[in-house]
């Protein structure tokens, strides 16, 4: 299990997610931002488009959807 510090804050709600402005620079990657709230406050958190599939795909695994049958 990970370890909880100052650094890692756990998003118990998610408040937003937007896309972030076109990077200027071609070795700038495109990133979301997610914001949240956390036990000591709002916090906003950048993750590449990249690493968001790689989530999705994980997520998808861990919490399939579920059957509406």
């Amino acid at each position: 299990m990970p370890r909880l510090d100052s650094e890692g804050d756990v998003l118990l709600r998610i408040t937003g997610i937007e896309r972030g402005p076109l990077p200027q620079m071609g070795n700038t990657p495109r990133y979301l931002a997610i914001r949240g709230v956390t036990s000591v406050g709002p916090r906003e958190v950048l993750i590449s488009e990249d690493a968001a599939r790689v989530l999705q795909a994980r997520l998808k695994e861990l919490l399939p959807a579920l059957d509406s049958e």
